[in-house]
């Protein structure tokens, strides 16, 4: 029957290597491929980056170019201005000049009619007094000459104004074509100018485009890579944390071992033990007695005796577990002592233990104090044997208010009955 009971044990321990094995397998695998799936999309984004970036560049050669095409027209057309300014000065010196012709033509015309209509009204008297007041023959042709000559003259004067305005209005005329072409051309130059700015500006628009492509591109790249660092981790830390389990495994497997080996030694002790736990949870059903080993430790529940389930395998929830403490049952919030005096060295809660605390003793041993309700003492100080630490909860895997107390050597977990006074 034992040899029977130590290869179900051993088969179990295996069985429970192997699921724990596939377990962290499985877990190691899903973390792989959503690696390997984002180590993907980060080249993908890494070469969207890099063409977007050659994008960027020819587009900024792009430019460069057009602000030197820019540049040169600016300049013709610079030129183009001072061209029609230069024009602009001269028509206006030919419209003075102009203007200035027809103010004299204006005016030796108006003498000239004003002459000529004096010499019509007195035409007759004139020339009589012309005829008598001659000396003779010769000078009376001689004034009838210089009459005519001061007719043409005027006339000459005349004509030869007109003549002048004519020829300053062809000028004129030139300088007004001149301009009219340099306009054309200057004109011709704004378009293709303000074609490059056009040009220019849609190419800025889409360096921009580019560039916000780029930054999304480089946050997602970057919440990828601390995705990618994040699994890195958690698959070293998985994989360490297989290799521990599969040590402590092997370890469990040789302790327990040694336990079933042990049991039948100790099973007369445990038995005499047990007969005085009563299956009851209600404090004070089933006291044992005080002097429960030959060890050092005080108990740890000071107001119960109550032990509900005892240390070594035990069937729970149909399923059978090594069980590494003793559970002792009393109300919830009832005071949890310090087996011996140490320094509590945690409190948190920690997985399926809820809260728990440990405490550090002198004598080298660590006691864990699980499914606390709440904390009395702090990480960190001194208590000493019997000093209330703790309150007795239901936290973490737990059917109800009780104590989950466990003595560890080098780390170890034993029976904490056989360190008990």
């Amino acid at each position: 029957m034992g040899h029977n009971k130590k290869r179900f044990l051993a088969m179990l321990l295996l069985s429970s290597i192997s699921l724990t094995t596939v377990s962290f397998a499985d877990s190691i695998t899903e973390m792989e491929n959503k690696k390997n799936s984002n180590l993907k999309s980060a080249d993908e984004l890494k070469n969207s980056i890099n063409s977007l970036e050659q994008e960027k560049n020819s587009l900024a050669g792009d430019v460069a170019v057009i602000d030197q095409e820019i540049s040169a027209l600016e300049a013709q057309i610079s030129e183009l201005m001072k061209q029609i300014s230069a024009l602009e000065i001269a028509i206006q010196e030919t419209e003075e000049e102009i203007k200035k012709l027809e103010e004299n033509i204006d005016k030796n015309q108006k003498e000239f009619e004003e002459r000529l209509g004096a010499m019509y009204k007195n035409s007759q008297v004139g020339y009589l007094d012309i005829v008598f007041s001659s000396s003779g023959i010769d000078d009376l042709l001689s004034k009838a000459s210089t009459m005519k000559f001061i007719t043409e003259y005027d006339k000459e004067i005349i004509n030869n104004l007109k003549n002048d305005k004519l020829v300053i209005d062809a000028k004129k005329s030139e300088l007004d074509g001149q301009k009219l072409s340099l306009e054309i051309s200057k004109q011709t130059l704004d378009n293709k100018n303000a074609e490059l700015y056009a040009s220019k500006a849609n190419k800025l628009v889409l360096i921009e485009e580019a560039a916000n492509k780029q930054s999304i591109s480089q946050a997602e790249l970057e919440q990828l890579e601390s995705e990618i660092y994040t699994l890195e981790k958690n698959i070293s830390s998985e994989k360490a944390a297989q290799a521990e389990a599969a040590r402590k495994a092997r370890e469990q497997a040789a302790q327990a071992k040694a336990t079933a080996q042990a049991q039948a030694k100790a099973s007369s002790s445990n038995k005499q033990v047990t007969s005085t736990v009563s299956t009851k949870s209600s404090v004070g059903a089933g006291e044992i007695s005080t002097n429960v080993g030959n060890g050092t430790l005080g108990w740890p529940v000071p107001s119960s005796r109550n032990i509900t389930s005892n240390y070594g395998y035990r069937t729970l929830f149909g399923v059978p577990e090594f069980h590494m403490g003793v559970d002792i049952a009393a109300p919830l919030g009832t005071a949890i002592a310090s087996a011996d005096s140490g320094t509590v060295i945690y409190s948190a809660y920690t997985g399926s233990y809820g809260n728990l605390m440990k405490v550090q003793h002198d004598s080298g041993l660590v006691t864990y104090y699980a499914h606390l309700s709440s904390y009395v003492a702090s990480v960190g100080e001194r208590v000493s044997k019997g000093q209330t630490i703790a309150r007795m909860g239901s936290t973490g895997n737990s059917t109800g208010s009780h104590l989950h107390f466990e003595v560890r050597v080098n780390g170890a977990h034993t029976n904490p009955l056989n360190y008990i006074q």
